[in-house]
């Protein structure tokens, strides 16, 4: 996306490329949530969020990581892992800036901010039945056996 506005007109907008990632991802974000050949029901959006935070966010990746392992670890819910690690991602975004905690960020762009709120937001929305399996103690725990075992 940066490329692609850099050969412009619009590249005297100085901000400009760096808006282009944040809008790539989140269009990117919003088509594997509601991905087209599947009537905008189920999607990968975790998985897609995770390639974002490489691309987009690096720094913030071990923190996010590292919440994701352990909540899996400790309760074997993937789910509940996943949304702790987009809300982690949210919490470091506001709290360190587009830079993550390893680097404090000189300037906070706010479009980050939005971007990531944005997409936790709708996380935790999208796993609004997770969320109820969870409360009710019915969602599925991951294991490494089979179901047959």
């Amino acid at each position: 996306a940066r490329y692609w506005f850099d050969g412009f007109w619009w590249e005297q907008v100085p901000m400009l490329p760096v808006f282009s990632k944040y809008w790539a991802g989140l269009f990117c974000l919003l088509g594997h949530m509601f991905p087209c050949m599947f009537h905008f029901k189920g999607g990968k959006g975790i998985a897609c969020s995770f390639g974002m935070i490489i691309a987009l966010f690096p720094q913030c990746l071990p923190l996010c990581v590292l919440i994701f392992v352990l909540a899996v670890a400790i309760t074997r819910y993937v789910s509940l892992g996943s949304i702790l690690a987009a809300l982690g991602l949210m919490v470091q975004i506001w709290i360190f800036g587009a830079k993550g905690w390893l680097a404090f960020a000189t300037s906070d762009l706010l479009e980050a901010q939005i971007l990531v709120s944005f997409a936790c937001i709708l996380a935790i929305v999208l796993h609004r039945g997770n969320i109820k399996r969870l409360l009710a103690g019915n969602e599925n725990k991951f294991s490494f056996k089979s179901k047959r075992d």
